[in-house]
């Protein structure tokens, strides 16, 4: 049997709008370390495929680093490393709109180091360029999050 639509128009379809059965309540508040909530993000195949916005990041395996509370400040793309990264951006926005968020996998605590795997309470987001594992200044698709410490050595290879 075919259920009966509900007309959007009528009283029914307004009570239901105010008891918020046609909202659509969106729960995951995790942001990947390409910059963008986890949200935009669809596993196609071994792929990830992000679109943020009117925009495609070039994420190919989502991983969540933090928690937000509001995901609008992680709308950016990356043209740069730390505060131009596309993660960066979000931080500082998230920063200065008052906005909270927290690692995940730390408890709540400070972020880890991708290569050295030590927590950092300052991690800088970085695209790496799949050619030569070097920091690219453009978004690539892989991006890690690293102390400065490794970020001054990786960098100076």
């Amino acid at each position: 049997m075919v259920e009966r639509p509900i007309s959007p128009l009528s009283p029914e379809a307004v009570e239901r709008y105010r008891a918020g059965e046609l909202l659509k309540k969106n729960r995951n508040r995790e942001i990947c370390v390409c910059g963008h909530s986890m949200n935009f993000h669809t596993e196609v195949g071994e792929r990830t495929v992000c679109s943020p916005a009117k925009m495609r990041c070039k994420c190919v395996k989502g991983r969540p680093i933090l928690e937000a509370s509001n995901l609008r400040m992680f709308m950016y793309s990356t043209s740069g490393i730390g505060s131009e990264h596309a993660l960066g951006k979000g931080l500082t926005a998230s920063i200065a709109h008052g906005a909270s968020f927290t690692w995940v996998g730390g408890e709540g605590g400070p972020a880890t180091c991708d290569i050295c795997l030590e927590k950092t309470l300052d991690p800088i987001p970085v695209a790496v360029d799949t050619l030569n594992g070097q920091p690219s200044v453009i978004g690539t698709g892989v991006d890690k999050l690293v102390c400065e410490e490794c970020y001054l050595k990786w960098a100076t290879e």
